[in-house]
């Protein structure tokens, strides 16, 4: 590789294969080629890569990222109250010791046995 084709390539991945202006997707053999899809070329101002549309200033020049659809506004969502976990302890512990020793029975099997004695601790509190 030459150091221009380097150079290219660095600068066609400092966005990662997108225009900088308008997030479009360019393609690296689209380089300095005119009517062809995901034509591009180097800002020179920015030293990134911009299409060919951009770089004609056919297309405003837009600011970060493009702008999200406007959406009606959702009610509010009710959170539910937090949950002890303490109570699955065993459960856990159980499927995941099941699943190292027996494989996916074993985990199956394991977090059963742990669910028992998850529901003795509850009833002995």
């Amino acid at each position: 590789m030459t150091r221009e084709h380097e150079a290219l390539q660095q600068i066609y991945q400092s966005t990662r294969g997108y225009c900088h202006r308008c997030q479009r997707k360019l393609a690296f053999t689209g380089f300095a080629r005119a009517a062809v899809r995901g034509a591009w070329d180097i800002d020179a101002g920015a030293l990134r890569p911009a299409c060919a549309t951009c770089l004609s200033g056919q297309v405003p020049r837009v600011a970060g990222r493009r702008p999200e659809p406007r959406r009606a506004a959702r009610a509010p969502v009710p959170v539910p109250a937090p949950t002890s976990t303490a109570g699955c302890r065993h459960t856990l512990l159980g499927g995941l010791l099941g699943a190292f020793v027996a494989g996916p029975w074993g985990a199956l099997v394991g977090s059963l046995l742990g669910a028992e004695v998850d529901a003795a601790d509850e009833g002995a509190r």
